[in-house]
């Protein structure tokens, strides 16, 4: 009996360990996402789009408080915008009104941003020939967004107020110069926003955030691919060595997509629910980050959720792509992909990797989920 009970004593004091090591293999197993449950949001109802009325409900006549602004953003990240509202919305959102102040001071702000923007375009309307020569690669801008507009727009009504945001802007940020890609951007705010001046200042906005996109040599730009490429080996890590295999793991032949913000992958009525969601999602005047409860670099994660959709067509056929060929083959999905699907995959992504509590740091960073105290170590404080 005796030696009943001490055999009895030895496993019991052996299930600790065996505990551990069990935890140890699922935290193991669970370092990366090989795969995100598309239906995670299988039992929510849709939701309709922020509407005009309750928009308004969230300001009074001293504005509206930070708790409400965010609140706010939150539900136009989630559910986009009604098209009666949406003109009201990215005006704030990018910044052209404040969120925090009064009707009549954010009257003499806008009073205050026109006579500014009127002086900066008289800087490219009163250049004569001479004046324009002496000035670095003048006539090659120019030359470029007249080809661009032209291009984009021939004949339309916004073509002339197109020039003259494109070349005021030019003198705004004369050492940054022009990009092809940055009229298609342009276009998209100024059939929305439709007043020159405000449609000015939301563009430049729009510049700020995301201006190192368009030159593909920056660090920002680089680092950017990098973090898409981050996030696709975190998250799928066979897809990734696919890639990889096939030379395509630098993700270059992506560089444009994200350029333009995916502005030439859908229809006009698409983009508009994708850029709710993007210009939601982007710092408010006064924040070096979005809040945690939006994700910084969410248009990288609606990128991650075009790779993990595209993932089968590619990798099931056995597909042998060099960087033409892949780069051929995402620009065959403009206009046959669903927003909607994609954009509630790219959430489900967030929401996912708020929830674990072992994903590595540099891909937190990345989310700007959280602060590490070290390369490497799994403590981490969350923002």
């Amino acid at each position: 009996m005796c030696r009943l009970f001490r055999g009895l004593r030895n496993i019991i004091m052996k299930i600790p360990n065996q505990i551990r090591r069990l935890a140890r293999r699922v935290k193991k197993k669970d370092e990366h996402l090989d795969s995100i449950p598309s239906d995670c949001d299988s039992q929510q109802l849709v939701q309709p789009p922020v509407s005009k009325e309750e928009f308004e409900n969230y300001f009074s006549n001293v504005g509206t408080s930070e708790e409400n602004s965010l609140a706010l953003r939150c539900e136009i990240y989630k559910r986009g915008l009604a098209n009666d509202c949406r003109r009201q919305a990215w005006e704030f959102l990018l910044g052209y009104d404040f969120w925090n102040a009064p009707s009549a001071e954010r009257d003499e702000r806008r009073k205050k941003l026109g006579e500014e923007y009127l002086e900066l375009k008289k800087l490219w309307l009163s250049l004569d020939d001479q004046a324009e020569k002496k000035l670095s690669s003048y006539d090659k801008y120019k030359t470029v967004i007249k080809i661009d507009l032209r291009r984009l727009l021939d004949n339309d009504d916004i073509a002339d107020t197109s020039y003259n945001i494109l070349m005021t802007y030019l003198m705004y940020n004369y050492s940054f110069g022009y990009y092809q890609g940055m009229s298609d951007i342009l276009i998209v705010i100024l059939k929305i926003i439709e007043d020159e001046t405000a449609a000015f200042w939301c563009f430049s906005r729009v510049m700020t955030v995301w201006r190192n996109n368009f030159d593909l040599e920056e660090f920002h730009q680089i680092k950017r691919l990098k973090d898409l490429a981050r996030l696709l080996k975190f998250t799928d890590p066979k897809f990734y060595k696919y890639l990889k295999s096939n030379n395509c793991d630098d993700f270059k032949f992506y560089h444009q997509h994200l350029m333009v913000l995916f502005q030439r992958e859908f229809v006009f009525e698409e983009i508009l629910r994708l850029w709710d969601c993007f210009f939601a999602c982007i710092p408010a005047p006064g924040e070096q980050m979005p809040p945690r409860s939006l994700p910084r670099n969410f248009d990288v994660l609606f990128a991650l959720a075009i790779f993990n959709k595209e993932k089968s067509n590619i990798m099931d056929k056995k597909l042998k792509l060099d960087e033409n060929d892949i780069l051929q083959y995402f620009n065959r999905l403009a206009g046959n992909m669903d927003v909607d699907a994609l954009l509630k995959k790219a959430r489900n992504y967030y929401r996912t990797f708020l929830a674990n509590p072992v994903i590595p740091c540099e891909i937190k960073d990345i989310l700007n989920l959280s602060v590490c105290e070290d390369e490497g170590s799994d403590r981490f404080v969350l923002l």
